[in-house]
C-alpha cells in the first residue's frame, strides 16, 4: 500500500488524464457515457450512438449522475490500461491499434508512480486514489476543456481561411433552399468535411478524434457573413430593390450605375471600382431564382463588356441554377449577405475597424475557468513573482480586478508547494504574462535588494554578490535549473489557455521569454 506521506495531488491526476486523453477518442466516449452511453464492446451501432450523443450535446447537457458514469468509465480504462498485472486490453475497438499501446513510454516518470500506485491499491475507483480532490469533477471538466480546444482550432482555422471560404459557401449558401422550398444543407455539409480534412489531421484533435462537428464548423462559416449586428432591411418593389442594390455597392467604395428599365439586357446594375466590373441582375422574388436570370446576366456582362456576371436575389437559388452558374463563373449572391460583396472580389471590404480594438473581441471565448497548478519549488517561484508583481505595480496595467488580486495574492502568496488557483482564462493568460515579464525585469543590485533575494531559496548568493551595484535580469539570479524549469512551466501553461487566447496572449508571454535578453 501506499504511504500516507505521499499521497495523490491534483497535478498527479493531471498527469494522468494528458496520458489517457491525449490525443484520441477516449474524450469522447468519455463524454458519450456521461449523456447515458454504456457499452463494453464498441460496435458499428454503438459508434453511430456515440456521434449522435457528442454532437447532439454540450457540457450543460450533463448531470452529477453522469459526470459519475464518466468517472465510472475512466476508472475503468484506465485499470485495465494499466501494463503489467492488468493487461493492456482496453476493451475500446474505435482504435484498437492505438488502444493496446503502452501509454507510459513517453509521460513523466511521475506517471510511472501513479500507475504504481493503481496497481498496488488495486482500486478500480479514482475518487479513493484522490480522496481530497473533487475527482468526478474535475475530470468532467478537464474533457469539457479538451472539447473547447478543439472548438477553438477549428475556429482559428475557419477565420484564417476566411476568404477562401466565403468564396467557396458563398453559391452554396445561395441554394439552401431547393426548388421544392424545403433546406437542403448536404452540399455545405460535404464541403465542410472535405474543408475539416484539408485543414486537420485527425492527431490534432483531443475531443473530435473520431467524429467531426460539421453542423457547428459550418455554424462558424455562417457567422463569416453575417457582418452587421441585424440584417439589412431589403425593399418588396423590384425596381426599388435595384436601387437598394446600387447603393449598398457604392457604401462599399463602387461607381454603380442603374438601367433605366428593370431587365434591360439581363443587366440591372453595372459596378465598377479599381479596374474591376461587374454586371449584375437584381431579382426580389420569394421563390427560388431560376437558372434562366444565370444564363441572361452572363449574356448582358458580354454585352457590357464587364468581366464578371452576378445574381443578386432573394428567395434562394434552384440547383439548375447554381450548375450553371458554376459552369459559367456568374455569382450568386443572398441579398442579405451583400455586405460581403467586395470581398468576393478581392477587396477590403469599408466596414470601419478600431486599431485600438483588442484582438480577443473578436472572438467568442468561452469565459469557463481553468485551474492553474504550480506544483513544486518551480511552482512557488512563479507564485512569489506574481505576488510581488500585484503588491508592487498594482492591478490596473493589466487589467485585472481588486477582488480577484486579493483573492490571488492570498492564494500564491502562502509557503506551501503546489498551490491551486481557479480564474477565467483571459486571467490566467494575463498571470503567466505578469511571470514572464518580471522574469526578465530588470534590477538594480544594491544593498537592500541584495538582502532580499538572499533570504529567498530561489536565487543564488554567490551570483548575487559578483552582480552588486550592477543592472542585471533577474531571472539571471535564479539558482540552479530554476530558470530553465520557469520557462518550461510558463511555456507549458500557455498551451492550457486554449488555442484562441494562445494566439492573442500566449504568444505574447512566448516572445517575452525568448526575445527579450
Amino acid at each position: 500500500m501506499h504511504s500516507e506521506s505521499d499521497p495523490l495531488s491534483e497535478s498527479d491526476l493531471r498527469i494522468l488524464l494528458d496520458a489517457f486523453f491525449i490525443p484520441g477518442d477516449r474524450a469522447s466516449i468519455y463524454f458519450a457515457n456521461c449523456l447515458g452511453f454504456i457499452s463494453n464492446d464498441l460496435g458499428d451501432g454503438d459508434l453511430d450512438e456515440i456521434h449522435d450523443l457528442i454532437l447532439d450535446h454540450d457540457p450543460s447537457d450533463v448531470t452529477d449522475e453522469g459526470k459519475g458514469r464518466g468517472l465510472n468509465y475512466l476508472s475503468t480504462q484506465i485499470f485495465c490500461l494499466s501494463p503489467d498485472e492488468f493487461g493492456s486490453g482496453s476493451g475500446l475497438t474505435l482504435n484498437s491499434d492505438r488502444a493496446s499501446t503502452d501509454f507510459t513510454s513517453h509521460r513523466p516518470e511521475r506517471l510511472e508512480y501513479v500507475l504504481d500506485r493503481i496497481r498496488s491499491d488495486g482500486e478500480m475507483d479514482l475518487s479513493l486514489l484522490f480522496p481530497d480532490i473533487d475527482t468526478r469533477d474535475l475530470v468532467f471538466r478537464y474533457v469539457s476543456a479538451l472539447r473547447q480546444h478543439d472548438n477553438e482550432l477549428i475556429w482559428l482555422e475557419v477565420n484564417k481561411r476566411k476568404d477562401a471560404i466565403k468564396r467557396i459557401f458563398q453559391p452554396l449558401k445561395n441554394s439552401r433552399i431547393n426548388k421544392y422550398g424545403d433546406e437542403d444543407l448536404g452540399p455545405e455539409l460535404s464541403e465542410v468535411m472535405e474543408f475539416l480534412k484539408y485543414a486537420f489531421d485527425d492527431e490534432q484533435f483531443n475531443f473530435y478524434y473520431s467524429v467531426k462537428p460539421l453542423f457547428l464548423t459550418l455554424s462558424m462559416i455562417d457567422q463569416l457573413f453575417k457582418t452587421g449586428d441585424a440584417a439589412p432591411e431589403i425593399p418588396v418593389d423590384a425596381i426599388e430593390f435595384e436601387h437598394w442594390c446600387a447603393d449598398q455597392l457604392r457604401e462599399q467604395g463602387w461607381d454603380v450605375s442603374v438601367s433605366r428599365a428593370s431587365g434591360d439586357q439581363g443587366v440591372d446594375v453595372v459596378a465598377s471600382r479599381e479596374g474591376a466590373s461587374v454586371a449584375i441582375q437584381c431579382k426580389r422574388y420569394t421563390n427560388p431564382i431560376g437558372n434562366k436570370a444565370v444564363q441572361e446576366v452572363f449574356t448582358g456582362a458580354q454585352d457590357t463588356g464587364s468581366g464578371h456576371s452576378c445574381v443578386i436575389g432573394t428567395g434562394g437559388f434552384t440547383n439548375s441554377a447554381v450548375k450553371i452558374a458554376k459552369s459559367t463563373g456568374v455569382i450568386l449572391m443572398d441579398a442579405r449577405e451583400i455586405e460581403s460583396f467586395s470581398e468576393l472580389f478581392g477587396f477590403v471590404p469599408s466596414r470601419a475597424v478600431d486599431p485600438d480594438r483588442d484582438d480577443t473581441e473578436l472572438v467568442d471565448v468561452e469565459q469557463t475557468s481553468i485551474r492553474i497548478i504550480f506544483p513544486g519549488e518551480v511552482g512557488s517561484l512563479i507564485c512569489s513573482l506574481v505576488v510581488h508583481y500585484l503588491e508592487t505595480q498594482g492591478p490596473e496595467e493589466m487589467g485585472i480586478d481588486a477582488g480577484t488580486v486579493e483573492y490571488l495574492i492570498d492564494e500564491m502568496g502562502g509557503t506551501t508547494d503546489d498551490t491551486v488557483i481557479e480564474v477565467d482564462r483571459i486571467t490566467a493568460g494575463r498571470i503567466l504574462y505578469i511571470a514572464a515579464i518580471t522574469l526578465k525585469a530588470e534590477i538594480y543590485l544594491d544593498t537592500t535588494n541584495a538582502e532580499v533575494l538572499k533570504r529567498s531559496r530561489f536565487y543564488d548568493r554567490s551570483l548575487i554578490d559578483r552582480s552588486m551595484d550592477e543592472v542585471v535580469l533577474l531571472e539571471r539570479l535564479l539558482a540552479g535549473t530554476f530558470r530553465g524549469n520557469a520557462h518550461k512551466f510558463l511555456s507549458d501553461k500557455v498551451e492550457d489557455l486554449g488555442p484562441i487566447l494562445k494566439e492573442f496572449i500566449g504568444v505574447k508571454v512566448i516572445e517575452v521569454l525568448v526575445n527579450r535578453p
